[in-house]
């Protein structure tokens, strides 16, 4: 165990994944309020032309943000919340280095990196939504985890490890499925290959139903280009976000996140010059989610596929089944 895990105990899960993609996108986080004084009627007048200036740059700018490729239309109908507002996210990102008992600690440059990816997704998040909301993060830096079994076991394991990992962060973060309050974004350190392979999905199946949980190795961020179109692919998946397929559509060629459209991948920490988007199905099923976006509705007008299928609860060892509450 870190000393840095030791020192600031979490409740967190892991889980089983049975989606595997890879997938494209770009990002960055929310800006913060600021306040100007100024003083006299010279400065009532500058912060009179400033405001109606940026007033009419959001009036001219804000369409865009939903261009989708599709003829399909959004309407976003919640503001995002203001500074200084409770926080009213009860599900959020947390990233974990998971090491193997032979295995490294990951480097400061590796621990930089991944914070650095996952802000990136997190603002991309942001301007996908139009601005309204994202998810948020748990910390401010990665919680790093030493785990008392080598990585023979987890090879071994069932279902890619997920389900023998889950259990054994559950017990040590002193949660369980119901209560974790997190998307446990876990890093497992190997330098060796893809094991684990990249997966996510929400613990609990469906829709605003809890945590979620992604599995990824350090491999895929150090050595794989297109990590952070993964990484953001994955995050949809913790989410409860299925593949375009499920609705019908392609997934080589879908403008969906969710799919496998090449021409989303980015390169190292270079966006696509075509990313992935959101598409109507994966707004509403966004919309859902309240517990990680509470900021964030959708009415769709237009076309949209009237299925709305979702991911089942995981089965998790020493953790009873899932019931709705």
């Amino acid at each position: 165990m870190s000393s840095r895990a030791a020192r600031e105990p979490i409740h967190a899960g892991f889980s089983i994944l049975t989606s595997f993609a890879h997938g494209p996108m770009v990002g960055g986080e929310r800006e913060k309020k600021t306040q100007t004084k100024t003083g006299g009627a010279k400065g009532r007048s500058i912060f009179f032309f400033r405001t109606a200036g940026i007033l009419l740059l959001v009036g001219v700018f804000s369409p865009a943000i939903f261009s989708s490729g599709r003829a399909a239309q959004r309407k976003v109908t919640e503001p995002m919340a203001k500074a200084g507002a409770a926080d009213e996210h009860e599900i959020k990102v947390l990233p974990i280095f998971f090491i193997p008992s032979d295995g490294k600690a990951p480097s400061p440059e590796q621990e930089q990196k991944l914070m650095k990816h996952v802000k990136w997704a997190r603002q991309r998040y942001h301007e996908l939504l139009g601005g309204t909301d994202t998810f948020e993060m748990a910390k401010d830096q990665v919680v790093v985890y030493k785990s008392k079994k080598p990585m023979s076991f987890y090879r071994a394991a069932p279902e890619g490890s997920t389900p023998v990992c889950l259990s054994e962060m559950l017990e040590y973060f002193k949660t369980n499925r119901n209560d974790a309050p997190y998307v446990f974004l876990i890093l497992v350190m190997n330098s060796a290959d893809k094991f684990p392979n990249g997966g996510g999905r929400p613990i609990n199946g469906g829709h605003d139903n809890g945590g979620g949980v992604i599995l990824m190795a350090t491999y895929a961020m150090d050595v794989m280009h297109n990590f952070q179109s993964t990484l953001q692919h994955e995050l949809g998946h913790s989410f409860g976000l299925l593949h375009p397929e499920a609705y019908g559509y392609d997934m080589e060629t879908s403008p969906s996140i969710m799919s496998y459209n090449k021409a989303h991948h980015t390169h190292d920490f270079q966006p696509s010059p075509t990313p992935g988007i959101f598409i109507p199905e994966d707004l509403r099923a966004l919309a859902m989610n309240k517990k990680e976006f509470p900021h964030f509705s959708y009415t769709p007008v237009g076309k949209i596929s009237p299925k709305t299928p979702s991911l089942p609860p995981m089965d998790i060892p020493g953790q009873p089944a899932w019931s709705a509450r």
